[in-house]
């Protein structure tokens, strides 16, 4: 098999992520399948925005680029700089790429790059002359990735053309099994946990558990919480200071109480971007149903599955519905619990890798 020097490039640190998955703290689907490219012998070198240094001479300059939408320029130059040991840019979110794409479009990068997208094309009043930009630099791409198919089409949308296609973020579940029993306890001290950063409507949701007189349990970052939200009878609120590590290291405190909730929540702000996919991948792992605010840019359709309930965004009626169903249907949340477990299995991490090698070798070949 072609074995292929990959350069990696990401938002945050995938070497402090790598160890984090061989000391069994997080699930190996947060390394968006470069353990199993590492695997199959590829030569795999990360690159991240939190270790790049910020280089004045270029101030100006990435002050312009910034206005373009394009960012974090300097761990790209950094790439540039050793093109030389690589054969192929692998860019894991689209935020890391631009810089790229230009410099190959002048001729200066003559090796293959692939970017996965995590979110739509963003919007702003400068737009028409940023798309413009955007077309210019991706007009000779053969492939983008997208980590869902409203995400691909706005991309297809913009070039012209299908060059843009969606790839499912698989779930580690093993990693799930293995940090906790998964029983399902009768007597759970927890009807509903609510557990996440990105983007989360924490006030709908916790006056919903109020009204609805079920018990649930938040555990989110200080800044989250607003002065009207309190713990009550119904109410716990455990609070953490983000500190860089991922998902503020909550999986195993997460795998403690998960068999003792009935379901998890993940209340989001109304959405045009992927956030709650992370969280949501913690359910199918876990195995446990979820309520979730509507978001169109998530391809599982959790009610089609039969793994949980959507609610409408800032809809406390729907949320006190869904708390409700869960709270009287003990059974039912039980069956779906095991079928998001199920899901999981299809779904999973090792599939998300064997599509990701199978582009980049068809990328660098043709």
């Amino acid at each position: 098999m072609t074995k292929i020097r990959l350069a990696v490039i990401n938002n945050y640190d995938l070497e402090r992520v790598e160890n984090e998955v061989i000391n069994n703290e997080v699930p190996e689907h947060l390394l968006f399948g470069t353990n199993y490219l590492r695997g199959l012998g590829h030569t795999v070198t990360f690159f991240s925005t939190t270790k790049s240094n910020k280089n004045r001479k270029h101030r100006l300059s990435n002050k312009i680029f910034s206005i373009l939408h394009i960012n974090n320029v300097e761990v790209q130059r950094e790439i540039f700089k050793r093109i030389t040991e690589f054969d192929f840019i692998l860019c894991l979110c689209g935020e890391v790429s631009e810089w790229l794409y230009l410099k190959s479009l002048k001729g200066q990068i003559n090796i293959p790059i692939l970017t996965l997208y995590h979110h739509p094309i963003p919007q702003g009043i400068l737009d028409p002359f940023r798309n413009l930009f955007r077309k210019l630099v991706f007009c000779n791409q053969k492939k983008i990735l997208c980590l869902s198919r409203s995400v691909a089409s706005s991309y297809n949308r913009l070039l012209g053309k299908n060059v843009a296609e969606s790839i499912a973020w698989g779930v580690d579940y093993e990693f799930y099994e293995r940090i906790t029993n998964n029983k399902y306890d009768e007597k759970d001290s927890f009807l509903v946990l609510s557990c996440g950063r990105t983007s989360r409507d924490i006030s709908t949701f916790c006056s919903a558990i109020q009204i609805a007189r079920v018990h649930g349990h938040v555990i989110c970052q200080k800044d989250q919480i607003n002065s009207d939200i309190v713990s009550s009878k119904f109410l716990s609120i455990e609070t953490t200071n983000y500190s860089g590590k991922t998902k503020f290291n909550t999986y195993h405190k997460m795998a403690k109480m998960i068999e003792y909730v009935r379901v998890i929540a993940i209340p989001l702000e109304k959405q045009e971007t992927l956030a709650g996919l992370t969280s949501l991948l913690d359910c199918l792992g876990f195995g446990k149903p979820v309520i979730m605010t509507r978001n169109p840019c998530i391809d599982i359709d959790i009610e089609k599955e039969g793994i949980g309930i959507w609610v409408n965004p800032y809809d406390i009626d729907d949320w006190v519905k869904a708390l409700k169903w869960y709270s009287e249907n003990e059974l039912e949340a039980k069956i779906m619990g095991q079928r998001a477990k199920q899901f999981a299995t299809q779904f999973s991490s090792r599939n998300f890798g064997e599509r990701l090698n199978k582009t980049i070798i068809d990328h660098y070949q043709n």
